[in-house]
Formats: structure tokens, C-alpha cells, sequence
């Protein structure tokens, strides 16, 4: 089955798209707007695609009141759990699709010790789309103390004393995702110096692609991309990276996904072809497997020479955390047959599965559809993939930086094939990882994809 970049498959009165963030199809059901309407489509279109679909509970749609509660009581027996479908609006779909949101463009961490951290911030490099993050001069890497004059360890505190959640305490100190809503955020940067910026939020698109570079190790020509999201602006970011590393004779690649939660199937397609498409055409990248009611829509996908692709790929390394999901994965998962593959940071997030989109009364649903394979046959990674090598996401240093502990773990990786003796790999490094590693499972996917301020 050809693959085509927002292709709808119609079969009767049923429409779908692609995974995790494709162009969208009609549920089935009658399209009755009222809740229960909605839990009945909900329920009909799971029963006919959802992969697991022998597992489904025989939920009654008029019993439940949110229909997001109605599809996770749907979903409750399933095994392994699924943290994988959701429901969202419409608007929320395309600004997945379109790498846009209502905010000021950074995420943050909650790091031990109240540590509240900017992690990344759309606009932070030349080139990029600016945003007002980036335009109040804030960076990765400083720690906020406060917000809106509340001091985060007011905030943490409050939660505890609540019993609520902390990270989602200080994401909601920064009010509604509206433009318009103002925020002041005071910060320290990691030398000590203070500071503060006052936000608007509005609606911003950000780059996909935050920035490429060269590195030669001891003649291993080697690129790095900090890569983060598949979305559609994608396809035209990652083909200038990939014209810039076939200038500079690149041949080994540092893939940096660390808070990548996936997105268009598509732009892993064209990923995947960019980086072996032309050191080994029609060799079986993935394959997508449904349930037994649609086995006949089963297909694979084959790696495919194109302009961009690089001349040769030797080692190529993934910078993973907690954060990296679904089609971030899902390239890792398909390097592996073909090339010599490792990855680096902490273990991902664990999603083997991907999802169509369903529309009804303006919401989406994404169920689990399928599941994905790679050519050696390797799937169900649900417990993420472990790193082969442990290391610290340190967000005093910045992107790019070849002294940040998961990128300079990662190339000495790409230049000796080994892991580095890292003085960063303790027991409080592995502590702090496993803290962050439970937050993130913990977190249904569309928590995960929705993390942007």
C-alpha cells in the first residue's frame, strides 16, 4: 500500500487518516452531538478499530456524562494499559499537525528539589521562529522562582497541602492556554543572576527543527539535529538540515529527541529516508498491523532514495528521555536492522502503537489502531527503550553544546562505539531519572504532546 502524505482511506461510511496527528476521517455512529451521542460513536468506532478490541469493557455510553471518562472506562481492562488514546478538539488536532499553540513557547521541568526548570524555548536559536518566550531573552536552562508573584515553593507547597499534582500546580499558575493572558515569570540562570520577563501569550508556531551542526571526531564527520516534533512544517526544516549535512560529508548522525512525543507518521517516513534511504533502498522500514477485523489494511513501508538522503550512515545515536514517544521511537525502533544504532539519556517513554483520527461533533478521537514493526520484527517496546548509555539531561549547558552530558555522551559514542566512563552516571543521576521516568509514565500521551507553555 503506497503511502501518501494526508491520505484518507474511505471504507463505506468510515474515514481515516494518519497516525498520531494525520489529516482526519468520520467516526462511525450516527453524529449525535449530545454526550451520550458522542459515547455511543465513541464506542461503535473503538469496537471496529481499536487494536485491542477484544479487551474493550461493554461500557453504557448514556452512563457517563464526560466523554473522556467514558473512554477511559472503555479502555480500563485493557493490557498492557493503555496511556495511548484521547479525545481532543479539532483546533487541537491542527495545531499539533502545524507545530502552533495559544502560549509564551518554552516547557519546563520539576527537577528534585523544587527545582521548576525552562528545558527548552521555541526561538532560543538563530533562525528560528521568535516567540515571546524567546523575545523576553529567556533561554533553556534557567530555574523560574516565581510566577505571577508567587514563589514556585509557595506554589509546590500549596499542592502538597492539596494532595494535587505539583507539575501541574506551577502549569496552571500560568493561567488558561488564551492570547491575551499575561504572565510574569522571575528567574535565576544557572551563574546566579536574576531576572524577570513579563508575556503575552498569543498563538505561535514553532520550529521543528531547533538547530543543526557538525562535529568532526577524529575524522568521523558527524551531525547533530535537535529535532522536536513530526509535524508539517517538518518535511521542509529537516530537508535544509539534511542538504547542509550532505555538504559537510556527514556520516554518522546525533538525533536528539530527548522531548520529541512524535506526530506524523509521514515525517518519520521521510526522516527515515533522509537517513538511509539511500545506504540501503528497499529494506523494510516498518510495518503497521491491525486488529483481525482490518488485516487487510496491514502494510509496509520500504526505505526510498530522495534528493536529501545522506551518501553513507555509519552510527547513528538517539538523545531519548521520558519525553520521547510514539514516532520519535518509532525511527529509532526502524534504524536498528540497518545500521548501527544506540541511544543515549534516559529510557523513552514506551509507545509501540500508533493511532488514526476520528472525527465527530468538532473532536477527535485517536484510538490505538495499530501497532508498528520494524524489518526485524521488533515491536511492543511498552516499557520504552533502555539507554546504552545512562546520561544526564543538564540544562545548565544548551543545545549543541558538546560538553551537555547527553550529547557529549553521545558522541563519544558516535567515536568510539562504547559508552564513555561518565562521572555523571551515579546514584543520584539514576534517582533523578527514575523520579522524571515515573512522572512521564504516569502521563496519558496527550499529556505528553500537550506540554508546551
Amino acid at each position: 500500500m503506497k503511502r501518501i502524505v494526508g491520505l484518507i482511506c474511505t471504507i463505506g461510511l468510515l474515514a481515516l487518516a494518519g497516525c498520531d496527528g494525520g489529516s482526519s476521517g468520520n467516526a462511525v455512529g450516527s453524529g449525535e452531538c449530545s454526550v451520550g451521542g458522542q459515547n455511543a460513536t465513541i464506542k461503535a468506532t473503538m469496537q471496529v478499530w481499536y487494536l485491542f478490541d477484544d479487551q474493550l469493557r461493554d461500557s453504557d455510553p448514556v452512563a457517563f456524562d464526560d466523554i473522556n471518562l467514558f473512554l477511559d472506562d472503555l479502555v480500563a481492562d485493557v493490557i498492557p494499559t493503555d496511556r495511548f488514546s484521547y479525545v481532543w478538539s479539532q483546533q487541537e488536532e491542527d495545531e499539533f499537525q502545524s507545530a502552533t499553540y495559544a502560549g509564551m513557547g518554552f516547557t519546563f521541568q520539576l527537577l528534585p528539589g523544587n527545582d521548576a526548570r525552562l528545558m527548552q524555548v521555541f526561538g532560543e536559536f538563530p533562525g528560528e521562529l521568535q516567540t515571546p518566550a524567546s523575545l523576553a531573552g529567556l533561554r533553556r536552562g534557567l530555574r523560574i522562582t516565581a510566577i505571577d508573584g508567587v514563589s514556585v515553593d509557595d506554589i509546590i507547597a500549596a499542592a502538597i497541602a492539596a494532595g494535587t499534582d505539583e507539575v501541574s500546580a506551577i502549569s496552571d499558575a500560568f493561567g488558561p492556554r488564551d492570547p491575551g493572558v499575561v504572565v510574569q515569570l522571575d528567574y535565576v540562570d544557572p551563574q546566579g543572576v536574576t531576572g524577570s520577563a513579563t508575556m503575552t501569550k498569543e498563538y505561535i508556531q514553532f520550529s521543528t527543527v531547533a538547530l543543526y551542526d557538525v562535529f568532526n571526531l577524529n575524522g568521523r564527520i558527524t551531525g547533530y539535529l535537535n529535532f522536536r516534533s513530526f509535524a508539517n512544517p517538518s518535511f521542509e526544516e529537516l530537508r535544509q538540515a539534511f542538504v547542509a549535512f550532505n555538504a559537510q560529508g556527514v556520516t554518522n548522525l546525533v538525533v536528539d529527541v530527548r522531548y520529541n512525543g512524535g506526530g506524523l507518521v509521514s515525517v518519520a517516513e521521510y526522516l527515515g529516508n533522509l537517513m538511509l534511504g539511500r545506504v540501503v533502498p528497499g529494506s523494510l522500514y516498518f510495518q503497521e498491523v491491525f486488529n483481525s477485523q482490518n488485516s487487510g489494511d496491514n502494510f509496509a513501508t520500504y526505505f526510498s532514495t530522495i534528493t536529501e538522503s545522506l551518501a553513507t550512515l555509519e552510527r547513528v545515536v538517539f538523545i531519548t528521555t521520558g519525553g520521547s514517544a510514539s514516532a520519535s521511537e518509532m525511527v529509532l525502533n526502524g534504524m536498528i536492522p540497518w545500521v548501527e544504532t544506540a541511544s543515549v539519556g534516559s529510557t523513552s517513554y514506551g509507545k509501540p502503537v500508533g493511532s488514526y483520527g476520528f472525527t465527530f461533533c468538532d473532536q477527535v478521537l485517536r484510538p490505538v489502531t495499530f501497532k508498528v514493526v520494524n524489518g526485524a520484527g521488533a515491536s511492543d517496546y511498552f516499557d520504552g527503550f533502555t539507554p546504552t548509555c545512562e546520561a544526564d539531561d543538564n540544562p545548565d549547558y544548551a543545545f549543541g553544546d558538546p560538553v551537555e552530558d547527553s550529547l557529549a555522551a553521545a558522541l563519544a559514542w558516535v567515536e568510539t562505539g562504547a559508552c564513555p566512563v561518565a562521572a555523571g552516571d551515579t546514584p543520584a543521576l539514576l534517582s533523578k531519572q527514575r523520579q522524571l521516568q515515573e512522572l512521564t509514565r504516569g502521563m496519558n500521551y496527550k499529556d505528553v504532546v500537550q506540554s508546551y507553555q
